[in-house]
């Protein structure tokens, strides 16, 4: 009898377990991993990028004299790719009358930590008075960022604040790196102030400056503290220094595919949660707007044509006042960028961030502090948000956060720690 009563149960079992497969649609690509829809050529280009991504280089290969890592992703590290903890100084000489002198012949405006031998050795110069910690931006999904056009970004601005909102974003024009002299404008859209307009630029300006490996994009060494000296007793390799691999990519190009071949990160619940409308109500959707969808242009790899992606994030500039770096702010210019403008940060993988703000100074261990702390610095166009969020009652203030620490989070993460394990089925079976 017993073997009569499990058949005629495996039979709807069976049923509705087919039923269900068909219903659940495929995993989301979790943070680090290539979007879906790539083709094996591009996927191939992909997997080339990631290990050329993760491959430290040696000095006979160009890097140095002075550099922050040995390679990407020593920096781009949570995961792979995505956000950093590690901080990076960049200093400069702020004038009396408010001028910003970046004191490249001092080799400003960035100092590298690391250096291949002794005498390449940075120190912070003696004439710079204003010194500012950056941690590494994310660079998930680049390729449906990039692939947004100009006036998609425009949309979004609203540079005189016309309706009143206190929010004014406005776009950073600037020419890719690549690009020859005189040619079109873009809309920046990488780094913290948007100055960065192509996965290209980013890649060959980073290579450059962070790993001391000139490229076709930025052929050019940076002097140790500007001192042709040493950079001809320390620099190996001729200029430029990124040339061929044996699977005859440049390092630039190589890394290239890699960003912009990552997918965007999961977002659990995918349909969203009673936080977002919190999140809307408060005013955080006027700077971090909620999705874009790429362009269905032929000029696009199928993969990031008409794509649908939620960045929160609108890549304008927003005056964020002096208040984000306790009364000082960044205060640093870039190109037409102001010393406190900074580019909206997407906040899709913010569940992921080792550490918040353009600083990393919001970095205590629990998610909810660091969310907490970020808000409580915002100023300037931020101020209005800020208020709103602190008249909330308890109840909103949890489904907002609740709402942040989806962004990121693995399906069937449970318990949110970025691992999926037997803690994660415990908690899911009374589902």
């Amino acid at each position: 009898m017993p073997m009569v009563l499990s058949v005629s149960l495996s039979l709807p079992i069976a049923a509705a377990t087919a039923s269900l497969a068909m219903a659940i649609p495929p995993l989301q690509p979790r943070a680090g991993e290539p979007i879906t829809g790539l083709t094996p050529s591009e996927r191939a280009q992909f997997d080339l990028g990631k290990k050329a991504y993760t491959t430290s280089a040696t000095a006979s290969q160009g890097l140095g004299p002075a550099f922050n890592g040995r390679n990407c992703a020593a920096c781009h590290e949570v995961p792979i790719g995505g956000w950093g903890g590690t901080t990076v100084e960049h200093f400069g000489r702020l004038e009396a009358d408010g001028s910003f002198d970046f004191l490249t012949e001092l080799g400003g405006p960035v100092r590298q930590r690391f250096a291949i031998s002794p005498g390449c050795t940075e120190q912070t110069p003696a004439q710079a008075n204003h010194i500012r910690q950056r941690v590494t931006p994310s660079t998930l999904a680049f390729g449906l960022v990039e692939a947004l056009t100009d006036e998609q970004l425009a949309a979004n601005a609203d540079p005189d604040d016309a309706n009143g909102d206190g929010v004014s974003g406005r776009v950073h024009m600037v020419r890719p790196l690549e690009a020859a002299p005189g040619s079109p404008l873009r809309a920046g859209r990488f780094g913290w102030k948007a100055q960065i307009a192509t996965v290209l630029s980013f890649s060959g300006d980073a290579a450059a400056t962070e790993m001391g490996i000139t490229n076709r994009v930025v052929p050019h060494e940076t002097a140790p503290n500007g001192d042709p000296i040493a950079l001809a007793a320390c620099d190996l390799t001729a200029d430029p220094e990124d040339t061929p691999a044996s699977n005859g990519l440049e390092f630039v190009d190589a890394v290239t595919a890699f960003q912009r071949y990552l997918s965007p990160p999961p977002q659990t619940p995918r349909a969203g949660m009673t936080g977002e409308a919190v999140f809307n109500a408060v005013g955080c959707a006027a700077c971090h707007t909620p999705s874009f969808t790429t362009p269905d242009s032929p000029g696009l790899e199928a993969a990031l044509r008409g794509r649908t992606f939620r960045p929160y994030s609108d890549f304008l500039l927003h005056d964020m006042g002096d208040m984000l770096a306790d009364g000082i702010g960044d205060g640093i210019p870039d190109g037409d960028a102001g010393r406190f403008e900074m580019k909206t940060p997407p906040l899709w993988n913010l569940r992921t961030r080792p550490a918040m703000l353009h600083d990393g100074s919001a970095s205590d261990p629990t998610f909810e502090a660091k969310v907490l702390e970020s808000i409580a610095r915002h100023g300037g166009e931020g101020s209005g948000s800020r208020a709103a969020f602190n008249a909330l009652g308890a109840d909103d203030r949890a489904h907002l956060l609740a709402f942040l620490g989806s962004l990121g989070r693995d399906e069937f993460d449970i318990d949110g720690n970025g691992i999926i394990d037997s803690d994660d089925y415990a908690l899911l079976i009374p589902c």
